[in-house]
């Protein structure tokens, strides 16, 4: 009608103040339905929105378009002809006027972006972009859904790390893949809409049932869902740190402790569990006690003594056992202890080399530097070690018994060690120490046969022999093959009970 050289303006006015009259006219009022009620159930798949394909809502969706097709013709003529009369502007203005106040009962009844991509029209006018009422607070629905995007990105650089400090991790494979589908699927529309004003349409949804009106409102509140995850996620990384540590020492005694996948497989566990949780002092502690049985002992005193500083009392007993050792293996191979045990009388009376060991400070200048550090380590947790387990409790009496022996302090020696095995005659009768009859690997981080041993040294120490001797028994039926002074004790009891 616009390119008819004999219409007017004012025909092309009329003809929209007509049709825009009928559609105010119209009775028809589209269903107003709870905006909370339908987002629930268009996101459980039950769409109850747009609906209305009766006959009073096909009639009110004919004049819409009616009335829209107007407005187009309308727009052409204004666009064909530069003059246009002030009295004729304001005509329009009104009429646009109240074709807005329709605009809530147009865009509930029809979905405008359906009819433009079908109908294609003429021009790009506003009456065909009319907001539906459930649109208006799209930009806030879009900065939520951003913020949760990216807070749960954040959450997720941080943590899926993590699951690979042992090296590949299942967990940490499906963690990230997931995260990465899930951020990509949500947040990219909604963060385009938050910091660029895109539309904030999902090409994921043009298949779905949800409306386009509630797009927006779906992806913020998945993206709320993965936020919220992802919090809760990140909260519980210090019981799945237990968890791993359980899984390491769970591999680390498999099959008696000897396999090599088995114990390379829970040092990676170790590791993970450290990784999501640096304050995991067991597995520092496990991990340790791991690189002491590869003879990596720097990394297992580094090792113990994190796991000490976060309140393990096994750790320091293990600490000190390596100060200990280390001692022991000093004087077995010095040239100068050597010259002092061929010609020094005194210590040619010693009836083993623990104890010659022993009464080396009172014959030589040379300080046992590492049983001083491990007393040390052990005196400073004590308060620690009266509230332990019976089973830590048990090994740091031990431990400490077994400095003050290397010190040559014997009664002090056998007041540590007898409350050492009073804890282990009491273990014994509540069967607590199974785990360590089914398995000698199992962490008992100073043996059972330990208190023993270093007990019947004590007393022979003390010319108990008698004494002494039912010691070295339980000390040799106790054998534990996981601790290497243990075979040195095993041979010395073996002598002494006169076994071949």
């Amino acid at each position: 009608m616009a390119n008819n050289p004999h219409t007017s303006i004012e025909i092309v006015i009329e003809i929209y103040k007509s049709k825009l009259k009928e559609l105010e006219e119209d009775p028809y009022k589209p269903s107003d339905e709870n905006f909370w009620a339908v987002l629930i159930a268009q996101l459980r798949g039950k769409p109850k929105i747009l609906e209305q394909d009766n006959p009073k809502s096909l009639g009110f969706q004919k004049k819409i378009l009616d009335v829209l097709a107007a407005r187009d013709e309308l727009e052409q003529f204004q666009v064909e002809h530069d003059q246009i009369s002030p009295s004729i502007l304001y005509e329009i203005i009104k009429l646009d006027k109240q074709l807005k106040e329709q605009a809530d009962r147009i865009t509930k009844t029809v979905d405008l972006a359906i009819w433009r991509e079908i109908l294609k029209p003429k021009t790009q006018g506003w009456w065909w972009f009319l907001v539906h009422p459930w649109d208006r607070h799209d930009c806030w629905w879009g900065i939520g859904a951003a913020v949760f995007i990216v807070v749960s990105l954040s959450l997720a650089a941080n943590i899926v790390p993590r699951f690979w400090a042992g090296g590949p991790s299942t967990v940490g494979s499906v963690t990230a893949i997931g995260t990465s589908l899930l951020s990509l699927l949500l947040g990219k529309e909604s963060l385009d809409q938050a910091l660029q004003g895109r539309e904030a349409l999902e090409r994921s949804f043009d298949d779905s049932q949800i409306h386009r009106s509630l797009r927006q409102e779906v992806i913020c509140i998945m993206t709320g869902g993965l936020f919220v995850f992802m919090i809760g996620f990140s909260s519980s990384l210090s019981q799945i740190s237990k968890f791993y540590n359980w899984w390491g020492e769970a591999q680390m005694y498999e099959d008696g402790g000897w396999n090599s996948d088995k114990l390379a497989s829970a040092e990676s566990k170790f590791q993970i569990a450290i990784a999501l949780n640096p304050d995991n002092a067991k597995a520092h502690c496990n991990l340790g006690w791991l690189y002491e049985r590869r003879q990596n002992l720097d990394e297992a005193r580094a090792e113990y003594k994190i796991a000490m500083q976060g309140g393990s009392v096994l750790a320091r007993v293990r600490l000190a056992r390596l100060y200990i050792l280390d001692d022991q293996e000093k004087y077995t191979t010095s040239s100068a202890v050597t010259s002092l045990l061929k010609e020094d009388s005194t210590l040619k009376l010693a009836e083993t080399p623990s104890l010659r060991l022993a009464q080396l400070p009172y014959l030589t200048n040379h300080v046992k530097s590492g049983t001083m550090t491990a007393f040390l380590i052990l005196w400073e947790g004590r308060k620690e070690a009266q509230q332990a387990d019976k089973e830590e409790k048990k090994s740091w009496y031990t431990a400490l018994g077994w400095t003050r022996l290397q010190q040559g302090r014997f009664d002090q020696a056998l007041i540590e060690l007898d409350d050492a095995v009073r804890l282990q005659e009491e273990q014994k009768q509540e069967k607590e120490n199974q785990i360590n009859d089914k398995n000698p690997l199992a962490p008992a981080y100073i043996s059972n046969a330990h208190s023993y041993c270093l007990r019947a040294q004590a007393l022979e120490g003390q010319r108990k022999l008698q004494k002494a001797k039912d010691d070295w028994n339980k000390c040799f039926r106790l054998e534990n093959s996981s601790a290497p002074e243990l075979d040195i004790w095993s041979d010395v009891a073996k002598q002494r009970l006169g076994s071949k």
